[in-house]
């Protein structure tokens, strides 16, 4: 094993086993390295920079940094540097980057040349707010209602959830004074809750309240 590929396989290991970036920009974890042939389409096929005349040869990781955050700008899910500062994505990128097939001509977290070391970055919690009530994805929400006897509560409340896209589970309480009241659940997920993706509000139907249960 040669010196230069030994640097590469060790800093391969490192990169994979922790979460590196800045806080500008979203994390990001390494992939690792895969040739370029050059041939359009190209496996990441936007140039974002060229980033060789600001290198710091010292701390190779700036560069990687910076270019993590030209991607992350452009709402790409993947990137790679390439020829040590060449910072390359695209909006498809998750598919292609290893359309030329691995390589071993990377070093220290970047590709030298024909070669890009890929990174992806870490899927974030998409969230929600309702009211005063922020909700995350996966969060689980309820929502309670009551009425005036356990058999009409039963009944509507099965009918209600029958209605809310999500709703897996109904619980009834007899209060013992006359009442009894019925929570609907449900776990909040980009199919559950209607999404205004410019807001990241969580819109419901006008007069429900819920509530973060777990």
């Amino acid at each position: 094993m040669n010196k230069v590929f030994a640097i590469f396989l060790s800093f391969t290991i490192v990169a994979t086993s922790y979460v590196i970036g800045s806080k500008q920009a979203q994390k990001y974890t390494a992939i690792g390295c895969f040739r370029d042939l050059g041939k359009s389409p190209r496996p990441l096929p936007t140039l974002l920079a060229d980033l060789r005349n600001s290198i710091d040869w010292h701390n190779l990781n700036k560069t990687i940094d910076k270019c993590s955050q030209l991607a992350d700008q452009r709402g790409f899910s993947v990137f790679g540097v390439q020829f040590y500062g060449e910072c390359w994505s695209g909006k498809d990128a998750m598919t292609s980057y290893s359309k030329d097939g691995e390589a071993e001509n990377c070093v220290v977290g970047v590709g030298q040349e024909r070669a890009n070391f890929v990174y992806k970055f870490l899927k974030k919690a998409t969230q929600w707010k309702k009211a005063n009530y922020k909700f995350i994805e996966g969060d689980i929400i309820g929502k309670t209602s009551f009425h005036s006897d356990l058999k009409t509560a039963s009944v509507n409340c099965k009918q209600r959830c029958e209605t809310i896209q999500g709703c897996k589970a109904v619980r009834l309480y007899d209060l013992d004074i006359g009442l009894v009241f019925c929570t609907l659940f449900k776990r909040v997920t980009k199919y559950t809750c209607p999404l205004d993706s410019t807001k990241l509000e969580c819109v419901f139907a006008k007069g429900e309240s819920w509530v973060k249960i777990s």
